[in-house]
């Protein structure tokens, strides 16, 4: 199975190029190397190790498929092959202008090339462009593979249109599938947008009898069931296996059960979501909530001001409050394995990273008639003081369990996005970046205003 991997390289993705991408089953144990898994070692040739790398967490994370009452009554066990990625056109100059932080269109493709495979899709060839994990996909299940918008598009199109020109005798008679974004960059249709620039590689297919299809997506999960790789792989010999043990060492493979059970839900994403506060003065407060300390330092919730973009907007030296919990973190024994950290970014101002101890130490927001709601179970509980000028800013929330965040890590990612990051996208930058990492992620908009008044003014 080859997966054409369309990329955009040169000043302002202004060159295209097709990296062809192999992903073969193989009986062999691969070996990892540099602290990358085996799958994705060979994709340091060109790169797109880092972009190999998120595109082997979104395809692990993806759901097997289900498989209804007739895979049960086989009794048999999904199993995963050994499946390597490895480029073919390593020697092509015109990949030289790729940088493995320029590379998240490749990540479509490459975790698509591993479920082709693991899930035996039936499509030798197809295109993909992509990038996984993104904040901008909305309804879509974080284990799904949310599929972010790319740039560079017409520069793919026509490098794909000229390498249709080149191998017409192969591709002769063939199905070819064409995966990318819904939307563009700037939100609007994909195949809208560049109309002009499809039309020209369908006539360009159609003339080579190639049957390209045009395949607009919203989820990893969707593109995997354009390719039809929707079949776990079964392995009978296990069962036979397990029938010649016996009874004697059935206790041992009960434990083994329950103890991959419970490093598998201990490794799940964690799933979070905005708490309300109980108001003894009237009803529950939502989360995230705005503060104003009076002279005795008691919080007085203010009502919710938000500005035409929707943004919350929080006055200069009020607080602003949130509560989050995780409903599905399960049972008391685990809370000592979880991570959390907060992160407050602007526009205009540096990112602050604070560590649960830290939160804790600070204390709880002081509400007047306030107190705290218990529908799930509690991972942050924090009032942020906003002292910056008039900007936008969002304020983040990362929880996992059983590893720890490298702090003075993503302190230095947050401050090399600040300064290489136009203003204005910044804010963007930085979710994305911290939406990629493992575990839960949550934000909240809001903007930091300078006139007490302003909300009486946005009233309508």
């Amino acid at each position: 199975m080859t997966a054409l991997v369309p990329l955009a390289v040169g000043a302002g993705g202004a060159t295209g190029s097709i990296c062809r991408v192999q992903a073969a089953e193989t009986d062999q144990t691969p070996q990892s190397k540099g602290g990358f898994p085996p799958e994705i070692v060979r994709l340091s040739a060109v790169d797109l190790h880092i972009a190999g790398q998120y595109a082997l967490d979104a395809a692990r994370a993806l759901p097997l498929p289900k498989q209804g009452w007739s895979r049960c009554l086989r009794r048999t066990l999904p199993r995963r092959p050994n499946v390597a990625l490895a480029p073919v056109n390593t020697a092509d100059t015109a990949l030289s202008g790729l940088a493995p932080e320029n590379s998240e269109s490749a990540e479509l493709g490459l975790a698509l090339a591993l479920l082709s495979v693991e899930r035996s899709s039936p499509v030798e060839n197809f295109v993909a462009t992509g990038a996984l994990g993104g904040v901008s996909a909305e309804g879509v299940a974080p284990d799904h593979g949310p599929v972010g918008a790319v740039g560079g598009i017409d520069s793919k199109i026509s490098a794909l249109r000229e390498w249709i020109g080149e191998h017409k005798g192969s591709l002769r008679g063939s199905r070819l599938p064409f995966i990318m974004p819904r939307l563009t960059e700037d939100d609007r249709p994909i195949l809208e947008a560049h109309a002009a620039a499809f039309e020209r590689l369908k006539k360009v297919a159609s003339k080579h009898d190639v049957d390209l299809a045009l395949h607009p997506v919203e989820s990893l999960d969707e593109a995997a069931t354009v390719l039809g790789a929707v079949n776990a792989r079964f392995d009978r010999g296990e069962l036979f296996a397990w029938a010649k043990i016996g009874v004697r060492t059935a206790g041992i493979i009960t434990l083994i059960l329950l103890l991959g059970l419970s490093t598998r839900w201990l490794s799940t994403p964690t799933k979070l979501s905005f708490e309300a506060f109980d108001y003894a003065l009237g009803e529950p407060l939502s989360s995230p909530l705005v503060i104003r300390l009076d002279a005795n330092r008691a919080g007085r919730p203010m009502p919710r001001c938000t500005g035409p973009d929707g943004e919350i907007h929080v006055n200069r030296d009020d607080q602003i409050a949130i509560r989050v919990a995780a409903k599905d973190w399960g049972p008391t024994w685990t809370s000592g394995f979880f991570e959390g950290l907060l992160v407050i970014a602007g526009e205009d101002s540096s990112a602050e990273i604070l560590t649960i101890d830290q939160i804790h130490e600070a204390g709880r927001p002081a509400i007047k008639g306030g107190g705290w709601a218990k529908s799930g179970d509690l991972i942050i509980e924090s009032a942020h003081r906003v002292s910056v000028p008039s900007q936008q800013l969002r304020l983040i929330v990362l929880a996992r369990k059983l590893h720890p965040y490298p702090i003075a890590e993503l302190r230095g990612a947050l401050d090399n996005i600040i300064e290489s990051t136009p203003h204005g996208k910044r804010l963007n930058r930085i979710a994305t970046y911290l939406s990629k990492l493992r575990g839960g992620f949550l934000q909240a908009p809001f903007r930091a205003v300078d006139d007490r008044n302003s909300c009486e003014r946005l009233s309508p």
